[in-house]
């Protein structure tokens, strides 16, 4: 395991944003408002394009109610200067919902770094992601999103995919307690201290380079 810094302390203020899983077998979800767990989260490599060999995560997250419960879509966010506004749209779909929620989970994520299982790539040399800080992969992120319907672009079958992230729930100013400030972060705070589930590789789209 190492903890791998993914960019700086810049990268706190980007927040501006310019397939299904082998266990489900129904329809493609519909176009619509969605909230999923996070299934799999794993670091890899932008394979093609002006930004080859650049980071990127790799997500699967599988709805967890409604009528498409159980299905999983895959999705990409690049770790580049373009595509880390999407990253943050990610993170605070991830918190609390609160301002101060959103800004601590961007500080821990790109100013600590992230936990991520290194010593047991998969087998396209994908690395799972354990957490950072509070949030770990191991107890099941809920985060919400909308889809589209598009298109497999190895079958041509239709697919949902994620259009944006939006956080699962109002912001409740009741929870927007100081307890939650960003300054709380302590240098000291674990990044993490549990294991992650594997998950299947995610093949989605990539986010704008």
């Amino acid at each position: 395991m190492a903890v791998v810094k993914l960019g700086s302390a810049a990268d706190v203020e980007k927040t501006q944003v310019g397939g299904a899983g082998s266990y489900y077998d129904g329809p493609p979800p519909k176009p619509g408002y969605y909230t999923g767990i996070v299934k799999s989260m794993k670091l890899g490599k932008i394979a093609s394009g002006k930004n080859q060999g650049a980071d990127r995560i790799e997500l699967l997250i599988e709805i967890n109610k409604g009528e498409f419960k159980g299905a999983g879509i895959f999705h990409n966010l690049n770790l580049t200067d373009q595509g880390k506004p999407y990253v943050n749209q990610f993170l605070h779909a991830v918190s609390n919902g609160t301002d101060a929620d959103m800004v601590k989970i961007r500080r821990v994520f790109w100013e600590k770094g992230a936990a991520v299982d290194t010593d047991n790539p998969d087998n396209r040399g994908l690395c799972a992601f354990i957490g950072w800080g509070p949030w770990k992969i191991a107890n099941n992120l809920v985060v919400g999103f909308n889809t589209k319907m598009g298109k497999n672009r190895r079958t041509d079958e239709p697919q949902a995919e994620i259009v944006r992230f939006v956080n699962k729930k109002p912001v409740d100013v009741a929870d927007d307690e100081d307890d939650d400030d960003v300054d709380s972060i302590s240098d000291d705070e674990d990044i993490v201290d549990s294991d992650t589930e594997e998950g299947d590789d995610p093949w989605g789209a990539d986010e704008d380079d």
